[in-house]
């Protein structure tokens, strides 16, 4: 079995770069969207008991904004460290494989 360099830091900060923008771009617009719709429908099948849909509508917005903040900070890509390095070489000696660093 062969088995592949460790990854630089440099190699997975590029990499980091690359989760990040995808997540701003793509993950972050899609999970809030699908919170305040959700939120939104919610309020409008209460519009039934209470009044003013347009009311509804703004607070389901504010509120399918802020329940989706868990979720979005949970899913954010996590910056890379030299210390993640370490732990992945330490990881390899413990196993006795190749624990050299891609350059």
């Amino acid at each position: 079995m062969r088995v592949h360099k460790i990854e630089s830091l440099e190699s997975r900060l590029a990499r980091y770069q690359q989760k990040r923008l995808r997540f701003f771009l793509m993950e972050v617009p899609s999970i809030l969207t699908l919170g305040v719709l959700v939120v939104s429908g919610m309020m409008y099948a209460m519009n039934f008991w209470f009044g003013g849909y347009e009311n509804w509508l703004i607070v389901g917005a504010v509120l399918g904004a802020c329940l989706s903040m868990p979720l979005l900070l949970e899913s954010m890509p996590k910056r890379p460290t030299i210390e993640d390095v370490h732990a992945d070489q330490s990881i390899r000696r413990a196993f006795g494989m190749d624990d050299t660093v891609d350059d």
